[in-house]
């Protein structure tokens, strides 16, 4: 893809941990589902892995995580609680309570930026920090003011 046009996500993260609530309060029990979870990445990596999949379908473009996870952070964490509605066979699975975030940590997890030259910036802004200086680090030259990168134009 060396003539494709690069689109570059970055910003902030966010991990959500999605529990589903089951209807066996026993072990023994064999009735109904048991209870499930599932982590997803959202933030800049949920955008980049939608415009992934529109860039599989058009060979000129071509989408670029712009940061290096260096691991997750409670305080890039999400907690939600699902419960199934509806009544007979149409049940769907809705969204009981938001849990909130875990715990402020005193040292936040590491977001490098990587130095990929871009055609186009997406910068994800979920307010969890990204646009502080705390998390300079995963901010690309270009962001800084500090950048050998010369737009087209």
């Amino acid at each position: 893809m060396t003539n494709s046009k690069k689109i570059v996500v970055t910003g902030d993260v966010v991990f959500k941990n999605d529990i589903f609530k089951g209807s066996r309060t026993r072990s023994d029990s064999t009735e109904g589902p048991g209870m499930t979870k599932r982590r997803t990445r959202a933030g800049a990596c949920l955008v980049h892995d939608l415009l992934k999949g529109v860039a599989a379908k058009d060979e000129e473009l071509e989408a670029i995580l712009g940061i290096e996870l260096g691991g997750d952070s409670e305080r890039r964490t999400a907690y939600r609680l699902w419960r199934e509605c509806g009544r007979g066979k149409k049940k769907v699975w809705g969204l009981s309570e938001h849990l909130g975030y875990g715990t402020p940590d005193s040292t936040p997890s590491r977001i490098d930026a990587r130095d990929v030259p871009a055609d186009v910036l997406v910068i994800e802004d979920a307010g969890i920090g990204f646009r502080h200086d705390m998390e300079r680090q995963a901010w690309r030259a270009e962001i800084r003011g500090n950048s050998d990168h010369e737009p087209e134009g």
